[in-house]
């Protein structure tokens, strides 16, 4: 079920589903542009490189440069990546197109190298989007990408909201099955509650996300991958939430300065997302 439109500028109408038009303007889309220099290039000894964090819409987002190239001899990757990825709230997400360029010092602007990308879905599963054959090595120390020993490289993000966004709607009553956690309100979100929609994701779950009321509190922003209309299964094991549990493994150390350690006691806050299992805060 859709339409048939004809849009301003274009020479001919194009075929689209109802969920794909709206009869009210749209604001502007959240975007952001960020260019990084690298100074001494022909004297980099790391096999890649992190650029500093910078901002599009509400979200940070990383340039990561292969200078010698990923896995390509011969080659420069460049890649736009998720900052900060491992410490994202559980279920994020996020939906962009962008375009990267290798900037040429050369005169004639068409030099430059850029490449676009229409729109990717950034997740836990998927952190960066690029190309690994940006431009050859051997152009960029020969045809003018360099000066000074310098590479210039850019970035324009642009956000869109997920398609997903448009099959909810404000009442619809949906489950959380994320892992339960308190919010910074103070609200504790369980795994398994029941909330109302009460509208879309502000602030960093812009366009991923959806503001639920449980029980009546405050509105709660939670990511749509922690979200179903589906009851959440019961915990695997016969365990439930809340439950103590002891770690049994072989001790464990993690860069955010967690350990596991043999006999560590637990509580049970909701599944794995992987595998059977569950998942435990120490």
């Amino acid at each position: 079920e859709g339409l048939t439109v004809l849009f301003e500028g274009n020479k001919r109408d194009y075929q689209l589903f109802l969920n794909q038009l709206s009869r009210e303007p749209l604001p502007s889309l959240p975007s952001g542009e960020y260019t990084w220099h690298i100074p001494g290039f022909s004297k980099i000894e790391e096999t890649k490189l992190y650029s500093p964090t910078f901002q599009a819409g509400a979200f940070n987002w990383t340039l990561l440069l292969y200078p010698k190239g990923d896995d390509q001899q011969g080659q420069l990757s460049l890649y736009l990546s998720a900052a900060g990825s491992a410490t994202l709230p559980e279920g994020w997400a996020r939906h962009a197109s962008f375009t990267l360029t290798v900037k040429n010092h050369l005169e004639v602007a068409t030099r430059s190298v850029m490449k676009r990308a229409n729109l990717d879905r950034f997740d836990s599963q998927s952190t960066n989007y690029g190309w690994q054959k940006m431009v050859s090595l051997k152009d960029v120390i020969s045809s003018g990408f360099l000066l000074d020993d310098e590479l210039v490289v850019s970035a324009k993000v642009r956000l869109a909201p997920s398609p997903q966004l448009r099959l909810h709607s404000v009442g619809d009553r949906l489950y959380y099955n994320g892992t339960s956690r308190t919010v910074e309100s103070g609200t504790r979100l369980t795994h398994g509650a029941l909330g109302v929609v009460a509208g879309p994701g502000e602030g960093e779950y812009w366009g991923e996300g959806l503001q639920l009321r449980f029980g009546g509190g405050e509105s709660v922003s939670c990511y749509l991958g922690t979200l179903s209309r589906e009851r959440p299964p019961p915990l695997p094991g016969g365990f439930a939430l809340d439950d103590t549990v002891y770690f049994s493994g072989n001790s464990q150390a993690f860069t955010s300065g967690d350990r596991l350690e043999f006999g560590l006691r637990g509580t049970v806050v909701g599944p794995t997302r992987a595998a059977e299992g569950l998942t435990v805060l120490f």
